[in-house]
């Protein structure tokens, strides 16, 4: 799953040349979300924007349903952190880290 992840965000960083960085991190969460069919994007806010020469600090929340049997079982909301460099005009993402995830669960839990 991590080799994936890293495919996916060379593919995204590398076909992007001069877009901001919010479009790429951006792009970047929906193509990941997009491969899991079990989760089903719900939102993407940008909470805070930090940028300094070629280095942004992006941290945003990513909000998101989990299905079980095509019925919606949990409801995760997760802020995260990027850091982000601009090489030759592409913004690259250097670094993502979890900052507070939040499980909701709409079904009764059965251990």
């Amino acid at each position: 799953m991590k080799i994936l992840a890293l495919c996916i965000l060379f593919l995204v960083s590398c076909s992007r040349q001069s877009e901001t960085p919010e479009a790429v991190l951006q792009e970047f969460v929906e193509t990941q979300s997009s491969e899991i069919k079990t989760i089903k994007s719900e939102s993407f806010r940008l909470i805070s924007k930090s940028c300094q020469d070629n280095k942004c600090s992006l941290t945003y929340s990513v909000g998101y349903k989990t299905l079980l049997k095509e019925k919606t079982a949990f409801v995760t909301e997760v802020q995260k952190k990027a850091e982000m460099l601009q090489v030759k005009n592409r913004w690259l993402i250097a670094e993502v880290s979890n900052i507070n995830t939040a499980h909701e669960s709409l079904e009764p839990i059965n251990l």
